[in-house]
């Protein structure tokens, strides 16, 4: 699912659809995150398949111990700027995106997807 979803942000961001663009970077980097975490947990609050948004960077602090320190609060800040563009692109209507906030974002999404290795 992330690799779908990174492909899909990469395509929106090359046709200016930055809000969309910014939304599925960040669901790119979520659900890479998830996908790891599930190899150490599979059960998160209210039987949910994902750890709550907002709280995952416990779960990368907590699981992430084969990262240093330094890379997992990398991480975590990573996502946190992510989540917080997302919100934006998502629900506050009169934030503006260009495509350096794309651009942002697709950065910090491919950051996430190599420190799993997920891509080269």
């Amino acid at each position: 699912m992330s690799l779908k979803n990174r492909n899909a942000a990469v395509l929106l961001a090359q046709a200016k659809n930055h809000r969309s663009a910014v939304s599925r970077a960040y669901y790119a980097a979520f659900s890479a995150i998830t996908c790891e975490l599930r190899k150490y947990t599979l059960e998160f609050e209210n039987g949910n398949e994902h750890p709550p948004h907002r709280q995952i960077g416990r779960f990368i602090k907590k699981y992430f111990v084969g990262l240093s320190r330094a890379e997992r609060d990398d991480l975590r800040d990573v996502l946190a700027r992510l989540y917080q563009a997302r919100i934006d692109a998502d629900y506050r209507h009169e934030a503006e995106f260009s495509d350096e906030v794309a651009r942002l974002a697709l950065s910090d999404m491919e950051y996430v997807l190599e420190s799993l290795e997920l891509v080269p």
